[in-house]
């Protein structure tokens, strides 16, 4: 790579720079002021709008993956530049937006469906998981004998029913007269990882074939 300074009267400064930038053989890099004897001088009328509007071009050009050496579409109106580049600068920032909340969006389904793997295996309605008013219920991994023992020697728990499949347990407890809220306190010396139940009225498995519907709409 070479290094190439221009030097001359200014009366063809501007035929200058738009036969240098005609031949698209230089790129131009702001000036250090390292060179002794050469001062940079004020920058000609529009050179501050044009600077914006290639920031502007080079940010849209990363965002939308193009090159320098992609074709127009169509012909450019030189006088309609600047109202053009702010409509496309605008369509694609709003599209730009969109895309994020897609991904987002996409990144929460998928994290549902992660959680959703362990009840699909349980195989018992959602439901029919919670809701009820005189029993607690929790949907967790842990060791079901274990669990088990532990609901046996709680005082503050009267009757309960659990149902495991591969590690993953449900838990039906109804608390003695007077107690609630005896689940969460009874299972934690049991090591028990609770697993979040989303609220809807269909099996596992149905709710992750939406969520795979909706995947594939995103």
């Amino acid at each position: 790579m070479s290094r190439v300074s221009i030097t001359g009267a200014k009366d063809v400064l501007d035929d200058v720079i738009e036969t240098t930038h005609d031949l698209n053989l230089l790129h131009v890099t702001d000036y250090d002021g390292a060179w002794e004897g050469f001062e940079p001088g004020d920058p000609i009328a529009g050179a501050d709008e044009a600077a914006e509007r290639l920031v502007t071009v080079r940010s849209l050009e990363s965002i939308l993956d193009l090159d320098d050496r992609d074709p127009p579409d169509r012909p450019v109106d030189i006088d309609d530049l600047a109202g053009r580049l702010e409509r496309v600068r605008e369509a694609v920032n709003d599209c730009d937006e969109r895309r994020d909340e897609r991904r987002d969006e996409r990144r929460a389904i998928d994290e549902r469906a992660d959680a959703m793997a362990p009840l699909s295996t349980l195989g018992i309605d959602l439901d029919l998981l919670g809701g009820y008013d005189s029993l607690e219920t929790s949907v967790g991994r842990g060791d079901e004998q274990a669990i088990r023992e532990a609901l046996d020697a709680a005082d503050d728990v009267d009757r309960y029913e659990t149902f495991g499949e591969d590690g993953v347990i449900a838990v039906f407890a109804r608390p003695t007269s007077g107690s609630s809220d005896v689940l969460e306190d009874t299972l934690v010396g049991a090591e028990f990882a609770a697993i979040e139940v989303p609220d809807a009225e269909k099996s596992p498995d149905a709710y992750l074939d939406d969520l795979d519907d909706r995947r594939a709409e995103l």
